[in-house]
C-alpha cells in the first residue's frame, strides 16, 4: 500500500514530539507529505462554571497547541518535508479518526500528557486504534 500522507497528532508534551520525529523521518524515507495536527480538547473545558474561566483556558490550549506546531514545522523543516498544520477542537481521538482517510498513516506516540482524568478515560492511543479506518504507527515512549 501507498500512503498519502501521514497524520502527526500532538499534544505538546515531549513523548508526542518522539511521535512527530518519527512521522517525519518516515516521511522523508518515503517522500510523502506530513500533517501535523493539535486538538484541543474541550472536554476539559466542560466542568469550568464561568464563561471567562473556559475563555481564558482555551487561549492556553491554543498557545500550547501553537507551539508545539511550530515545534513540528521547524523538524519538518530541517529535515525538508512539505508539513501543514492544523489546530481543531474537540475530543482528540475522535477528531484524529475523523481527519485521517483510509490511505493515511497516522504515527503516534503510545503515550502523551498524562493525568488522571485521561488514565480513567483511557488513552488517547487506544481510542485511535479502535475507531480508525487508517494504519497506525505506534512510537512507543
Amino acid at each position: 500500500m501507498s500512503y498519502r500522507r501521514i497524520i502527526v497528532p500532538t499534544d505538546g508534551s515531549e513523548n508526542s514530539a518522539k511521535g512527530v520525529g518519527r512521522g517525519i523521518e518516515l516521511a522523508s524515507a518515503i517522500g510523502i507529505p506530513v500533517r501535523a495536527l493539535y486538538v484541543q480538547d474541550t472536554s476539559v473545558l466542560e466542568g469550568l462554571p464561568y464563561e471567562n474561566l473556559k475563555a481564558r483556558e482555551r487561549k492556553l490550549l491554543r498557545r500550547i497547541g501553537e507551539e508545539a506546531l511550530d515545534d513540528a514545522e521547524r523538524a519538518a523543516d530541517q529535515a525538508g518535508i512539505e508539513m501543514g498544520t492544523e489546530i481543531a477542537e474537540g475530543h482528540p481521538w475522535q477528531v484524529i479518526t475523523e481527519i485521517a482517510g483510509p490511505d493515511d498513516l497516522i504515527v503516534i506516540c503510545s503515550h502523551g500528557r498524562s493525568n488522571i482524568a485521561k488514565m480513567l478515560m483511557g488513552s488517547v492511543t487506544a481510542k485511535v486504534l479502535a475507531h480508525t479506518e487508517s494504519d497506525v504507527l505506534v512510537v512507543r515512549r
